[in-house]
């Protein structure tokens, strides 16, 4: 017995915002990483008895292991394996599959659990309210009015993301740190690294935007508060 057309709907966007969610849970972590990693750039510049041990072996292990972590968080993200879960993986499904991402279909997404749900059966307000949410969204995802997902708007997300793996963070991290690699490949400075993960966190907002109703929000006193308050302790006595 074939599934009706609005379960599969149903199904396939599911299966969509789990994978969503993962990414976001990964973003999330790295964000956190780089937060702290900026606050503790700001303390050692702001207190003058610390400047003279930036360069300081404990330093350059802090600094060493957030790198560490930043490249392979964004590795895991963009890498092209079928059975992965991440980014690249998502993108390539709803390529082949954008006639899911509609106006009607966000519409229709308020009510998971009316299967005979119409857009047509809303009242007249509740039509104009539930449409005029849609048309917001899918207006800020693409910078301009538009009423469906095409493909060639997901194929240019998938190639920057490509473009991201192949030239910034794949080879390197293969190379040197998954794998201990005999060639030399020049690295992603900091930099380069937190815009590649600025331009995987865009995308992201992107499609949660279209298909959770909501971007990237990071916890502020998480990434800004108690990890500092264990530096205003002497630690040794």
């Amino acid at each position: 017995m074939k599934m009706p057309s609005v379960a599969r709907d149903l199904l396939k966007w599911r299966k969509w915002q789990k994978s969503l969610d993962r990414i976001r849970n990964e973003l999330l972590k790295l964000e956190t990483s780089r937060s702290t990693y900026s606050n503790l750039l700001t303390i050692l510049k702001k207190n003058d008895k610390l400047q003279k041990f930036s360069g300081h072996p404990f330093f350059r292990w802090l600094i060493r292991n957030y790198c560490i972590q930043l490249g392979m968080g964004i590795r895991r993200l963009v890498d092209k394996r079928s059975d992965e879960l991440n980014i690249f993986t998502l993108l390539l499904d709803i390529e082949n599959n954008t006639q899911q991402i509609t106006i009607e279909k966000y519409v229709r997404s308020f009510f998971p659990y009316d299967t005979n749900f119409s857009g047509k059966n809303l009242s007249t307000w509740r039509r104009a309210h539930y449409y005029e949410t849609a048309q917001k969204a899918f207006k800020e995802a693409f910078s301009r009015p538009r009423k469906i997902l095409l493909i060639r708007d997901v194929e240019k997300d998938r190639k920057l993301v490509q473009k991201i793996a192949k030239k910034t963070i794949e080879v390197f991290v293969d190379e040197h740190w998954a794998h201990l690699g005999k060639k030399k490949v020049q690295g992603p400075t900091i930099n380069q690294a937190h815009k590649c993960l600025d331009a995987l966190i865009a995308i992201h907002n992107k499609y949660a935007l279209l298909l959770r109703k909501e971007k990237l929000s990071l916890p502020k006193k998480i990434l800004t508060s108690y990890w500092e308050e264990l530096f205003q302790i002497p630690w040794i006595r």
